[in-house]
């Protein structure tokens, strides 16, 4: 599993360096240590290896969802933070998939990947 986690490490600092620009809200998404900390468990916030495997096995689809999407799901604010979600249900290899995709607004008022989740669908 260490080379499949280099690998994923490899592939989102190329992500970040390319960055993402989100039709959806129509700007560039900033792909930042933020996101990889939140999925990776580096930020204190307790994972399990599953979960953190499974996560890190949607960043394509994550980055896929994000520039191809023309809206979005779900906008929740608070006196701190605000959210957006991204969903779809994705299919590959005969499998479905429902992709969420988080984005958090920083203080320079731009949207930086938080998360991503995802769930197989009997379908």
């Amino acid at each position: 599993m260490y080379k499949e986690f280099l690998l994923y490490k490899d592939y989102y600092k190329r992500w970040k360096l390319e960055g993402s620009f989100c039709p959806a809200i129509k700007e560039n998404i900033v792909i930042s240590g933020m996101g990889w900390n939140h999925i990776t468990g580096g930020n204190g916030h307790s994972r399990t290896f599953k979960d953190i495997s499974r996560r890190l096995k949607l960043l394509e689809k994550a980055r896929y969802l994000l520039e191809i999407s023309t809206t979005y799901q779900d906008l929740r604010k608070s006196n701190i933070n605000t959210f957006l979600a991204i969903e779809a249900i994705l299919e590959s290899k005969g499998i479905f998939k429902q992709v969420r995709v988080v984005l958090k607004k920083d203080k320079l008022n731009r949207y930086i990947f938080y998360s991503v989740m995802g769930k197989d669908l009997d379908i």
